[in-house]
């Protein structure tokens, strides 16, 4: 079994930044000498709040203690910046390597919405850009604007407002072309589906809700009884799901269970903790048995601690557990597979996962939230930073031809058949292109930066 190292994503805990301190310097005496005063920026103008965010950078940014890093702070004045995100673009460490664009803003009313409910503004669909310039739509939120236009997985956007993906990836991109996250935005698509018969449709943005755990069931295969389910994203709403998931999995006798994060970009690291701990089963429980250990720069190593396996509700002593992963499976979905592997036999089916070996903190100044890389974690082996992500054990197409959960798809049918047999399959599904085989062995090997834009693009892909 390959062994793997890791880190993650978190909202371990927030830290509210307060006002600006005023700071001025001045002197007075005899002989008329005058007092010099030091104008300080308003807290909430562009120059006070990129000054919040290098003060909060100095302090508790996780690469502080590289010496490239502590150059970067020496003689920095904040008027050199446009606003905070010029600042950060500066201040990121080594961004073809290690922060590749995980320090960043957002607002808090977003981040409380997406993370508290699942909600964002968008059409409710996600991607995949093949080569070529081929867009093919690769998942669709139930009950979304996109869902409502015709989308579905596998289809191929062919326009945009009467502009072909080529044109829009050689002038502004895709991030831009699909515009802002704006109520009533809309946008005029031409689609063709898996008959290859073209269509037009408009779309309109509105609030979009993730099902975090879509579809769960018990598949029987051969003499197993495999617990499946999909998982899209970890917020709060995860955890009555989770437990109803595992109840199935419990009532029915599963002895494996296969987890379906091709997608899931990541989020609580306390959801990531309660996954793991329910997946680990009741023989693992117990206070010495560690699930992470969270590591901050030199200056904050106070805040250093360990997670451990907790009972859960529904959990169960798996014979197996197997992960289908993509490179769009990013922190928290890492977090839980390093963290097991001490414990249990996990294999990964698909492709390489992203590799977010960090995690962020979060700090708030007037109405934006910063989220910057704050510390590293390791499991109870120690086993950590794998910036290239986790490598899998047998590589599988995402097949864009099958619905998510249908067990001819390609990576679900190499999962069941590893459940089974514990050796990879040695066909790939004939119905899948190759041009999606390709691509999936370039993402493996690709590093790559995370999405532009709000929250949700990071953790969910959504658009």
């Amino acid at each position: 079994m390959l062994r793997r190292r890791m880190f993650r994503f978190s909202q371990l805990f927030l830290v509210v930044v307060p006002a600006i301190l005023v700071i001025g310097c001045g002197g007075g005496g005899g002989g008329g000498g005058g007092s010099t005063v030091v104008a300080t920026p308003a807290p909430c103008s562009a120059e006070g709040q990129t000054l919040t965010v290098l003060e909060r950078m100095q302090d508790i940014y996780f690469w502080n203690d590289e010496p490239a890093q502590q150059t970067k702070y020496q003689g920095i004045d904040v008027a050199d910046f446009a606003d905070p995100d010029a600042l950060l673009d500066f201040l990121r460490y080594r961004p073809d390597e290690f922060d590749r664009g995980f320090t960043f803003l957002t607002t808090v009313e977003s981040e409380t919405q997406f993370f508290g409910a699942g909600i964002f503004v968008g059409f409710g669909f996600s991607f995949d850009l093949l080569p070529g310039d081929e867009l093919r739509i690769r998942q669709v939120f139930a009950g979304s604007p996109a869902e409502v236009a015709g989308f579905s997985r596998g289809f191929r956007i062919l326009e945009i407002d009467g502009r072909s993906i080529t044109e829009i990836e050689a002038t502004e991109g895709l991030d831009e072309a699909f515009g802002p996250p704006e109520l009533g935005l809309s946008l005029s698509f031409l689609i063709e589906d898996l008959n290859m018969a073209q269509f037009s449709t408009v779309a309109t943005k509105a609030e979009v809700t993730i099902d975090p755990v879509p579809q769960f069931r018990v598949i029987a295969a051969g003499a197993k009884k495999i617990g499946y389910f999909e998982f899209r994203t970890f917020i709060d709403p995860s955890i009555d799901a989770l437990l109803q998931a595992f109840a199935e999995f419990t009532a029915q006798d599963a002895t494996d269970v296969i987890v379906d994060l091709r997608y899931n970009g990541g989020g609580l690291v306390s959801v990531a903790e309660f996954l793991a701990s329910l997946l680990a089963g009741p023989s693992n429980v117990g206070t010495s048995n560690i699930l992470t250990k969270t590591i901050f720069n030199q200056a904050n190593s106070d805040l250093n601690e360990s997670s451990t396996i907790t009972s859960k509700s529904n959990s169960i002593d798996l014979d197996s557990i197997v992960f289908i992963t993509t490179g769009a499976s990013a922190s928290a979905s890492e977090l839980v597979i390093n963290s097991l592997e001490p414990y249990i036999d996990v294999a990964l089916i698909g492709s390489r996962t992203f590799g977010k070996p960090v995690g962020q903190v979060a700090s708030d100044f007037c109405d934006q939230r910063l989220r910057a890389v704050a510390f590293e974690t390791v499991n109870a082996n120690d086993e950590g930073q794998y910036f290239d992500g986790l490598a899998v054990d047998c590589n599988a197409a995402d097949d864009l031809n099958f619905a998510i959960g249908d067990p001819a798809e390609a990576s679900l049918a190499a999962a069941i058949t590893y459940v089974n047999t514990g050796a990879c399959p040695v066909l790939q599904s004939t119905r899948t292109k190759t041009s999606e085989l390709q691509s999936v062995e370039t993402a493996a090997g690709a590093r790559r930066s995370r999405p532009d834009g709000p929250i949700w693009r990071e953790f969910a892909g959504a658009y």
